[in-house]
């Protein structure tokens, strides 16, 4: 801490850290000032930057000298870290990931009561997240409630796993979130958190899927079942990432007693009806939001098949009494089915987005009258003013098969996470 400077820590129990262009020389000072007493900090950094990921790191570095953490939380501005091999003019240093590993490893080990540990969907922090656990059971077994272990894979298609034991998880007491990747999610992991005394109901499992290993394991319907009596309000967030695995198998993961509350599937190319149709049939109690985000098709939507005369998405807004939250980006839909869901969740939706190039018109409305009566019979169901996304504020992956997709969901995903 500089001379001369002294703050009551109760003043500095939560601090947020930005180290990106126009933040960073007060993110040092408070780095240099609180680095050593803060409880719960949420560090934002620009993992593109060579300066803030040193930075970043120096911060972890104190942290792991300061006993009061109590919650950590990484926020990075890209999945993908630019990864420094060594310090410039020191080359026998070890290397920055190696590093970062270790400031975590002393966070773990020397807080008192760690509650809250939050990756930031950084692939090469899980890629240790076999001695992450073990040190987190040895160390913060009794304390800890939320851990964020998901991950966003640079290539969906070609990562390597763990072998992550599962045992652990049994230990955590008052563990209540849980985010992972699919790849781990196996029955016995979710036997350790059906009746196991003096354990807290988990209340949130997010999953993350990429790839699918053939010949995986297929959670079965009756441990789902068994799972939700264990644990009555559990809220299950599955987010297809660029999975074209997951959505080609997606009925080998759905299950009918499977609490799904928040069902995302981003830039996976694919879009089978039958599985909206499914959790329309299936899982429609628990449902609260549903995010499809793919890519124009040589700028124009792409049609989704219905094999039946009503829309999928009416029928999941007439079967969901919980929808709360309905966006569907890259695919073309209707007017009138536009019409149809806001009549149907009515002021209950509190967000609704549909991009305006692909909606298509409704043949009974004059085309003079037609974008004016849409804005009209919406903003009327939903009791407040409604209009389309505009193009020109789509996430530009949508618009440019070239463009990088994770910004267009990168705060989605970070969000579970805070």
């Amino acid at each position: 801490m500089p001379s001369g400077i002294t703050m009551p820590a109760s003043l500095w129990r939560k601090v947020d850290f930005k180290f990106k262009y126009g933040s960073r020389k007060r993110a040092r000072f408070l780095t240099d000032v609180v680095g050593r007493f803060v409880k719960e900090a949420c560090i934002e950094f620009n993992s593109k930057c060579y300066v803030d990921v040193k930075d970043c790191l120096t911060l972890l570095q104190e942290f792991g000298r300061n006993g009061n953490m109590e919650k950590l939380v990484l926020k990075p501005a890209s999945f993908q870290v630019s990864w420094p091999e060594h310090e410039v003019g020191r080359p026998f240093q070890k290397n920055m990931l190696d590093l970062y590993i270790e400031a975590i490893d002393d966070i773990i080990r020397n807080s008192r009561s760690l509650r809250q540990l939050s990756l930031g969907c950084i692939p090469e922090f899980i890629d240790h997240a076999d001695q992450i656990i073990q040190l987190l059971e040895e160390r913060q077994f009794s304390s800890l409630e939320c851990l964020h272990i998901a991950s966003v894979k640079e290539d969906p298609d070609s990562y390597g796993l763990l072998d992550l034991s599962v045992h652990p998880f049994c230990g955590f007491k008052n563990l209540h979130t849980l985010s992972l990747d699919y790849d781990y999610l196996t029955s016995e992991l979710l036997m350790q958190f059906i009746n196991v005394k003096g354990k807290v109901p988990l209340e949130k499992l997010i999953l993350h899927v990429h790839g699918l290993e053939p010949g995986r394991e297929k959670i079965p319907n009756l441990l789902w079942d068994r799972m939700v009596k264990a644990n009555p309000d559990l809220a299950v967030t599955l987010s297809l990432v660029h999975s074209i695995d997951g959505c080609e198998n997606l009925f080998d993961i759905l299950r009918p007693a499977m609490p799904l509350v928040h069902f995302r599937m981003l830039f996976c190319q694919i879009l089978d009806v039958n599985c909206i149709n499914f959790m329309s049939r299936y899982m429609s109690g628990r449902l609260e939001s549903l995010c499809i985000m793919d890519g124009l098709d040589q700028g124009k939507p792409v049609d989704y098949e219905s094999i039946s005369d009503e829309d999928p998405f009416v029928m999941l807004a007439w079967k969901c009494p919980n929808l709360q939250h309905f966006t569907l980006i890259g695919y073309r839909i209707s007017m009138e089915n536009i019409v149809a869901i806001a009549r149907l969740r009515g002021t209950q939706l509190k967000s609704f987005s549909i991009p305006n190039c692909c909606i298509s018109p409704f043949e009974e409305w004059e085309e003079k009258v037609a974008s004016s009566r849409l804005l009209s019979e919406v903003s009327i169901s939903l009791a407040q003013p409604w209009q389309p996304v505009p193009d020109e504020d789509l996430p530009l992956a949508v618009l440019d098969p070239f463009a990088d997709a994770e910004l267009a969901y990168l705060d989605l995903l970070l969000q579970d996470q805070a």
